[in-house]
């Protein structure tokens, strides 16, 4: 036994865990650190708020400790022990891990560079970090060359022409494609920091794009795409836009409404509809989708680890009427984990679900269509033009299935994780992936 943090005893054996390492380092125990290491604690492994030991290394000589232990200076993760240890004012461990090859040119989920989480104004730390780039040839700008092959989380086509909107780190980074004669990212706007901005949601026809904050719903021009217009009095949530680009379905907490994309003004919601025979919406995930003519309404829900999904027309005068709820047996802890897709002829309704994978239902009757298992906690799905196959996104690439039985057609796997992909008759299928936006030939 050997006196460890806290005044506990720390045995060296094998059923050491991972929480004590991160206590000892949280604490600044090195004697305890020591001997966690010497049992073989595990240094990758991170705690709850996901976060490996030597990124919550305030001392430099206990991160001293961990990486001659072997944890990497260099991760991919959504942050890194530099990023950490400058945000947190953590100089002396900042310095060390630089000596010790620390990449100051990382960068983390929300696309900043450690220096770019020191505060304003002068700073010796952040000019060391500077001029090892420079002495390596890099920039802290973010360019043209390293988005192009830089991971996509999202895409959305502009009607009639051949350009493409995407966006990197959790939506503060917003690319503009031009997708003929070839693939090219063509422009780079910083359009949020350090907080997650959804989208792009488009249309098939209409000249906006819609993004979901925290706070509030954003619109953009396609041809103005640096400008942004906030719809007052909307609150955020799942977006869904309707074919002619006229109407946005906002789903969230409970809460369906359809608003005028112009306006903000409310123009339908779940309010419509007499709640005496239906159970209403989710409360963990409401995900709207409009039918391929706009008369129609798919939301996937989930609530309390179970999902289901509910179909509602919308009626000549507006409002919301519904029309069933498929609620399948299911195993505990399933949700609505992805997105929801209509065929193009409006007949199918394919809905990624978790641990299930895809659900197909026949819109019309609610009726299940088929259920295909895939072995992913979330995924993408997108019909192709003719609505023959369902293409499906997961981290281990694309699925093609059959739209009309689920029976798999093939894969591809050469551009690593697939995030989201997105259809248009004038430029084909895109997917955005972790190695850049490509076109998929199914």
């Amino acid at each position: 036994m050997v006196a460890g943090f806290a005044g506990r005893l720390i045995d060296p054996g094998p059923n050491v865990t991972a929480v004590d390492l991160h206590s000892a380092v949280a604490s600044g125990d090195a004697d305890a650190v020591r001997a966690l290491l010497a049992t073989g604690a595990a240094l990758s492994v991170t705690d709850d708020d996901g976060n490996t030991p030597l990124e919550i290394a305030q001392d430099p000589d206990i991160a001293r400790l961990l990486i001659s232990a072997g944890a990497p200076v260099r991760t991919t993760g959504d942050t890194s022990p530099l990023h950490r240890a400058v945000e947190f004012g953590w100089t002396d461990v900042a310095d060390m891990l630089l000596e010790r090859g620390a990449d100051p040119g990382s960068r983390d989920e929300f696309g900043d560079l450690p220096q770019d989480l020191l505060p304003a104004g002068p700073s010796e730390l952040r000019e060391r970090m500077a001029r090892r780039l420079r002495y390596h040839g890099r920039s802290a700008r973010l360019g043209l060359d390293e988005v192009e092959h830089g991971p996509q989380q999202t895409v959305a086509i502009r009607p009639h022409r051949a350009e493409a909107l995407t966006t990197m780190y959790r939506g503060t980074v917003l690319v503009r494609w031009e997708l003929e004669p070839k693939i090219k990212p063509l422009e780079i706007m910083r359009v949020g920091s350090r907080t997650d901005l959804r989208g792009p949601v488009g249309s098939f026809t209409g000249p906006l794009v819609a993004f979901a904050g925290e706070k509030s719903v954003q619109l953009r021009q396609w041809a103005a795409v640096r400008l942004t217009h906030e719809l007052p009095d909307v609150p955020t949530g799942c977006l869904a836009m309707s074919p002619d680009g006229d109407q946005l379905a906002i789903g969230g907490n409970q809460k369906l409404r359809i608003v005028d994309t112009v306006t903000g003004a409310t123009l339908a919601s779940d309010e419509d509809i007499d709640h005496a025979d239906w159970e209403g919406l989710g409360d963990a995930r409401v995900t709207p989708q409009f039918s391929p003519d706009g008369r129609r309404l798919a939301v996937g829900n989930s609530m309390r680890g179970s999902w289901w999904l509910t179909v509602l027309d919308i009626g000549r005068d507006g409002h919301l009427r519904h029309r069933y709820d498929r609620r399948d047996p299911q195993p505990w802890s399933s949700e609505v984990s992805g997105t929801l897709r209509f065929s193009p002829d409006g007949e199918l309704i394919a809905m990624w679900v978790h641990p299930t994978g895809v659900v197909a239902t026949r819109s019309g009757t609610g009726e299940t269509a088929w259920n295909h298992q895939i072995e992913s906690r979330t995924g993408t799905l997108c019909f192709t033009g003719d609505g023959r196959t369902l293409a499906v996104g997961t981290a281990a690439g694309v699925s093609w299935l059959d739209a009309y039985t689920g029976r798999p057609r093939g894969r591809e796997t050469t551009f690593g994780a697939v995030n989201d992909i997105a259809f248009a008759d004038h430029c084909g299928m895109l997917a955005a992936t972790s190695t850049g936006l490509h076109r998929l030939m199914g």
